[in-house]
């Protein structure tokens, strides 16, 4: 029997279970420089984040996380497949604003609002596709067209060279973005991340807030020895 865990909001407006089930990856990843370079960069699911994470804030220059060399022109991270596989038509792509409920079809959004979610990261996509056993790869420098500020995308093999079902659960790009849609949200990784990101945004305000506190009363006290004065 699972034990049924509290239930929390985030600050995407959303709920999740507090012992959401954290998804397996079942591949082995390997990461690629796309820009040539004959070594391969070898990093664990956290220091991927992390380098994602300075991409987004514009940091990555001089940056990047322990075990890099160099800046490499983007990153290639294998899920199940190898370096060496072709990428063809058996490859769907997806990216996060295909399953963003904040965006507006016009904006990219590829299903119903009410079946995505808030503010996707391709890490979020590649576990769920990890979940399903579906080979796939990051493409982390590939920017959505409509939207140059959206970092990543996955690409998915949805078929084998035998022309069967990688995942019969899976067949088509909607029914895989549905999943995303509905599981991401679940998310162990998305929930420590979406607490820590909170955690913070408090932490900011509170400094803010105590920066003005401090300021007024060193204004009232000049102000008190000018009367004296």
């Amino acid at each position: 029997m699972v034990r049924k865990g509290r239930s929390r909001p985030n600050i995407a407006g959303e709920r999740y279970d507090s012992n959401a089930l954290s998804l397996e990856q079942n591949y082995d990843r390997k990461d690629e420089p796309t820009n040539g370079s004959s070594q391969a960069m070898s990093m664990g699911m956290e220091g991927f984040q992390e380098m994602m994470e300075m991409m987004r804030s514009g940091q990555s220059n001089g940056m990047l996380p322990p075990g890099f060399s160099g800046i490499p022109g983007g990153v290639i991270v294998y899920h199940g497949i190898s370096k060496d596989t072709p990428i063809d038509r058996s490859f769907i792509t997806i990216f996060p604003n295909y399953i963003n409920a904040a965006k507006t079809l016009a904006m990219g959004r590829r299903i119903p609002k009410s079946q995505a979610c808030d503010d996707p990261l391709v890490e979020e996509l590649s576990e769920i596709c990890a979940y399903f056993n579906l080979p796939h790869l990051i493409e982390t420098h590939k920017r959505y067209p409509r939207d140059w500020m959206v970092l990543g995308r996955v690409r998915v093999r949805l078929r084998n060279a035998n022309n069967e079902w990688e995942n019969p659960n899976i067949q088509s790009r909607k029914q895989l973005m549905v999943q995303m849609g509905s599981l991401i949200p679940k998310l162990q990784s998305r929930a420590k991340r979406l607490e820590k990101e909170a955690a913070e945004a408090a932490k900011k305000t509170l400094s803010v807030t105590t920066g003005a506190v401090i300021s007024s009363s060193s204004s009232k006290k000049k102000g008190k020895k000018k009367g004296k004065k």
